[in-house]
């Protein structure tokens, strides 16, 4: 089994425009981006971890969106910012656990 691991740091520039270019270019839709072609096609499994009180990538805004994009009904928010692997480590390895396990039954 293949299980591979997508920050939104990789993902959401990819699917709509960063505040900063948002002025310049019309925000994109998930589905238009090749990266989330790409994603919609994957034969392993995905899941969403999001951090509560992310400053940066607003969950409200984004979280929808990835799970739209991977066809997921639902994310796991976890307690953190936006560097989950630093305030979340414990919680972030047994959602992947969890994830792999449920694909080896």
């Amino acid at each position: 089994m293949r299980v591979g691991l997508l920050s939104e740091c990789a993902f959401v520039p990819w699917c709509v425009s960063s505040p900063r270019r948002r002025s310049r270019h019309r925000r994109r839709r998930p589905s238009h981006s090749p990266l989330t072609t790409l994603l919609k096609a994957r034969t392993f499994p995905a899941q969403v971890i999001w951090g509560a009180e992310d400053p940066a990538l607003k969950m409200s805004r984004y979280a929808p969106e990835m799970c739209e994009v991977l066809g997921l009904k639902s994310w796991h928010q976890v307690r953190g910012k936006h560097f989950l692997q630093e305030d979340s480590p414990i919680e972030i390895a047994q959602k992947v656990a969890s994830l792999v396990a449920d694909q080896t039954v």
